[in-house]
């Protein structure tokens, strides 16, 4: 892609904080994550029609596509020059992949992605202006400017008798590894399983098998991504969750074996 050599100075600060329960295991399929979108125009005027947000596997298969804000009038989020705004929203998972359409300076929409590879927390990507109508992306190298996106995810405030979570964090690191290399080892059971000569009712419970471990490791990673940016106690919840899941996984695979 073509570096763009006018920029918008417009900032999108998306701050993302943990609404799941402290020291109580979160609903992983309730709302976990809210979201707040600020749009600041600078010297233009600029507004979004569109914003949303997805999570995709390693593999590259869509966990969550949600789209959290649609307004064809371009009216509800609009800043002019000097103005800022901020929207929030509920985002079921930590999203790794970012889609707007906004438009700018009287051009016209366009579509801008941040994709899952070059997608990261506290980095601030650049939007171009006038909006060309044209598919972007973050321009390769492009250093930050007053046009950016940025999305991070901040401490949780929890009550003063808790830790704060930038100063402690009670899931120690190497239970995190032990959890990978848990959800490892389940894999490579499930892939020898479906190597063998199994009977209706062992397919069914690999099947489960095979369902539980995707749940756990896809929770594995939000945790990953919460221990980051020091959100301990959400980390916490979801490596409780990845650990039932993987006991339950484990016991369906022994029964296939034995």
């Amino acid at each position: 892609m073509k570096r763009i050599q006018k920029i918008v100075p417009i900032i999108l600060g998306i701050i993302i904080g943990i609404s799941s329960c402290a020291f109580l295991p979160s609903v992983h399929s309730e709302p976990g994550v809210t979201v707040t979108v600020t749009l600041s125009g600078g010297d233009h005027t600029v507004a979004l029609g569109a914003i949303v947000f997805t999570r995709h596997s390693e593999e590259g298969k869509v966990l969550m596509d949600h789209m959290a804000f649609d307004d064809p009038t371009y009216e509800k989020f609009k800043c002019g020059p000097g103005e800022t705004k901020s929207m929030t929203f509920e985002v079921p998972q930590v999203p790794n992949d970012l889609e707007i359409i906004y438009i700018s300076d009287g051009g016209a929409q366009t579509p801008y992605t941040i994709p899952t590879h070059r997608f990261q927390f506290g980095k601030k990507y650049s939007l171009p202006s006038p909006s060309p109508g044209t598919p972007q992306e973050p321009p390769p190298g492009d250093p930050p400017g007053d046009a950016t996106i940025q999305v991070t995810l901040p401490p949780v405030r929890f009550a003063p008798y808790i830790y704060d979570s930038r100063q402690f964090c009670p899931v120690p690191q190497n239970r995190l590894s032990t959890a990978q290399k848990e959800s490892e080892t389940i894999q490579q059971m499930i892939g020898k399983a479906e190597e063998s000569d199994l009977t209706q009712e062992q397919q069914e419970n690999l099947e489960e098998a095979r369902e539980l471990q995707e749940q756990a490791a896809n929770l594995i990673r939000e945790a990953a991504l919460l221990l980051e940016s020091r959100n301990c106690i959400p980390a916490n919840n979801r490596l409780l969750e990845a650990e039932s899941l993987l006991t339950k996984c484990m016991g369906i695979l022994l029964d296939i074996f034995s």
